[in-house]
């Protein structure tokens, strides 16, 4: 029992002795309280002696627990010595723990001054294997001394020593790969160097830079630019621009020394021009065959540094062409999307293996092939979606560039043996992109009129759609693009008329060529059976019957859209008219100057509006529609003058004169609107009101036996188009009362 005393009051006094030095060492930063070589551990080497004592102590004790036999006495003894043997045992390793952690520290601060890089490695695993045992050191629990302060101690000092490493390691890390700074002059350009002038070295930096943890992030910050500054710019601006070379790579490597600048530009032009896959797929397998080369022979831990960044890189680029090229290139292509997603799927595996070449993907990696199947509708849906896309683009773009279309000819009733043997020809190929109808029978022929290019590109891409659909291999391709075609025209239907309603409403340019449009949709939808669906008639009849009724419930609609627009801009028309006319005593004393004035302004302004919407609508619409829809606003205006006549009930010699002769100017003005090929169409479009307006101005203009004579009993002119209370009311209002007006009076009847 003394002997464990005088031991456990050795090991007390060495422990304080020790706490003391490390406390001026590192707490207090004495350099001179160091204890050189082995001197400064003698307590752990007594500390052994005296433990080998301890256990010969207490075998000894355990024979006499034995020999006397008192069992409960000399087991309290016994335990009593156990525990404290234990105490002293855990004391001994402790101490061994220091004995550990301070040779790390005095290597560490012996290679930071030979600044010798071979040792940086196995320092580095000692730093943490020191670190991990600093760890380990519980804090004060009740012993006979602290050790929590030794411990905090020491955990600073192995951080401050590993921070210093990291920050060198860093530092060469930095040297091996920069980022050199671009001129402001030259924007969209990334660049990126990397210098290795000995694999060896930059194999143990970057190996001890790993086991210090600090090379993960660095990896992963160095993955994220590749592929967001290098392999992103290519795939967006490679071939999107004529002579624009997007990657360059300086070569300056020797024998043993790789040097290797890259440098990317983005193209600043904006293109809708295709992706050129090819162009891309070869920038990107140049961009990593450097790479490889750039880091050949380098490794972390016996592991290829180049797998290393490949880890970081492979499915993130995986997902980047996939998402970013592969998918939107069925989009871009103009060819079926079965042609295109293969070409694409092809020059994605051939990249794929070289990146297995260049040991930056695994065999591991997954097959684009495989990801294309398993993703197959996703490629239809994306190409659907871009159709749409396009389509609505054309539905919303302005009515600015313009297109003729149809036939020029007469229109001339056709007998049915002509109509049969023109149908019965083989029409040309892609006759309905065509705007000439000249092939076809002319019951087929859309009269000559103007639409919007914009309306003829979507008609064509209906066309490409269905024709794409009809070669399609695919049943599920088959009917998301027959539906595609269906919702284009649908698209149409709902969205022209209220992205433009504002213009449909008030520009007459804008209504007439909207009821165009609409109409050459018909048309062409109409003919599509005889040349896009023509071939799938003979070779896949079922095909044919599905698509032939889609388009034909398509073509009410669209008549419907074409009238309402046409109707909503006639009422409005109808409505300023009204606004013009809303003058009730118009006709009424105009001796006075100021108010023949105004009448006449009021019919100029009239005829003046009409004038400049049938200057509009001649150059677009088709002659038979200029003339319906020109008649509907001048049988309104022409009616709305008779209406004024018709509610005076005084008409003086003068007033009648006077607006007779304004009247019959505008008449006049309103025929000339008529005239096509030399003759006027006034009479045959609206008929009624004019005839009545020329027979009230007769009326005006006459006296009561030429109006008793144009009435013959009912039976002439005056009595075709004016009703007898009508007659009567312009008898009694323009002349005075005589026997010969009663006796006139009475024959109206």
């Amino acid at each position: 029992m003394d002997d464990l005393d005088q031991l456990e009051s050795d090991i007390k006094r060495e422990m304080d002795l020790i706490t003391r030095d490390l406390d001026r060492k590192y707490a207090q930063s004495i350099p001179s309280s160091v204890i050189d070589g082995d001197a400064q551990f003698w307590s752990i080497k007594k500390l052994e002696n005296l433990a080998s004592d301890v256990g010969k102590k207490l075998d000894e004790v355990e024979r006499a627990i034995r020999e006397i036999g008192s069992v409960e006495k000399k087991s309290r003894e016994h335990s009593e010595l156990v525990s404290r043997l234990t105490r002293l045992q855990e004391e001994r390793e402790y101490m061994e723990s220091l004995l550990q952690i301070e040779s790390a520290l005095v290597d560490a601060n012996q290679i930071h001054l030979d600044n010798d890089d071979l040792g940086a490695v196995d320092l580095a695993k000692k730093l943490i294997q020191a670190r991990d045992t600093v760890e380990q050191l519980g804090a004060d629990d009740g012993s006979r001394f602290s050790l929590s302060s030794v411990r905090h101690l020491l955990s600073d000092a192995i951080a401050d020593v590993i921070a210093y490493s990291v920050f060198m390691h860093k530092s060469f890390f930095s040297s091996f790969l920069s980022y050199p700074p671009v001129p402001t002059s030259m924007s969209g350009l990334k660049l990126m160097q990397i210098l290795n002038e000995n694999s060896d070295l930059t194999t143990m930096h970057l190996t001890a830079l790993h086991i210090l943890e600090g090379l993960s992030p660095r990896i992963s910050k160095w993955a994220t630019v590749i592929l967001r500054d290098f392999c992103e710019t290519i795939i967006d601006s490679c071939g999107r621009e004529a002579d624009h070379k997007v990657l360059t790579i300086d070569d300056n490597s020797s024998t043993t020394n790789h040097s290797y600048l890259f440098q990317c530009r983005a193209s600043d032009a904006k293109s809708d021009k295709p992706m050129n896959i090819e162009a891309i797929f070869s920038n990107l397998e140049n961009l990593f065959m450097y790479l490889s080369r750039a880091l050949d022979n380098v490794y972390v831990e016996s592991t290829y540094l180049i797998r290393l960044l490949g880890k970081e890189i492979e499915d993130r680029l995986f997902d980047m062409i996939t998402k970013r090229l592969l998918v939107p290139t069925t989009a871009f292509e103009t060819q079926s999307v079965d042609t295109a997603l293969q070409n694409a799927i092809s020059a994605a595996e051939r990249f794929r293996l070289k990146m297995i070449e260049f040991n930056f993907f695994s065999e591991a990696t997954k097959l684009f092939s495989k990801y294309a199947d398993e993703h197959a509708l996703l490629f239809i849906d994306r190409r659907c979606l871009s159709i749409l896309g396009t389509a609505k683009q054309l539905i919303q773009k302005p009515y600015i560039e313009m297109c003729k279309v149809g036939s020029s000819g007469e229109v001339e009733e056709e007998t049915v043996l002509e109509f049969s043997t023109v149908f019965s020809k083989q029409y040309p190929p892609n006759v309905a992109f065509s705007n000439d109808d000249s092939s076809f029978p002319k019951l087929f022929q859309l009269q000559k009129c103007t639409v919007s290019q914009s309306t003829v590109d979507l008609v064509n891409l209906v066309a490409e759609t269905l024709k794409e659909a009809i070669n399609a291999t695919d049943e599920v391709l088959f009917g998301r693009l027959v539906t595609t075609a269906s919702n284009i025209i649908q698209l149409y239907i709902l969205l022209a008329p209220r992205h433009h309603k504002e213009a449909l409403a008030t520009v007459p340019q804008m209504t007439a060529i909207f009821y165009n449009n609409c109409y050459y949709l018909c048309h062409r939808l109409m003919l599509l059976t005889h040349d896009v669906l023509r071939d799938a008639k003979k070779a896949d009849p079922a095909k044919y019957e599905a698509i032939r009724p889609l388009l034909a419930n398509f073509i009410e609609p669209l008549r419907e859209n074409a009238g309402n627009c046409m109707n909503a801009f006639l009422s409005q028309a109808r409505r300023q008219l009204s606004l013009a006319l809303s003058v009730q005593d118009m006709f009424d004393r105009l001796e006075d100057l100021e108010k023949a004035d105004q009448c006449r302004k009021i019919l100029k302004q009239c005829t003046a509006q009409i004038q400049s919407i049938a200057k509009v609508w001649k150059e677009v619409l088709t002659e038979s529609v200029y003339c319906k829809a020109l008649g509907t606003i001048v049988s309104y205006l022409l009616e709305s003058i008779n209406a004024l006549f018709m509610s005076m009930e005084d008409i003086r010699t003068y007033d009648a004169d006077v607006a007779a002769l304004a009247v019959q100017t505008l008449v006049m003005e309103m025929d000339r609107l008529f005239e096509i090929n030399g003759r006027t169409h006034i009479h045959s479009m609206c008929p009624r009101e004019y005839f009545r307006t020329k027979e009230i101005i007769f009326c005006l203009q006459a006296n009561l036996q030429a109006i008793s004579d144009r009435w013959c009993d009912g039976k002439g002119p005056l009595a075709q188009y004016l009703t007898p209370n009508e007659v009567r009311h312009l008898v009694k209002a323009l002349f005075q009362n005589s026997d010969y007006r009663k006796r006139l009076l009475e024959t109206i009847c």
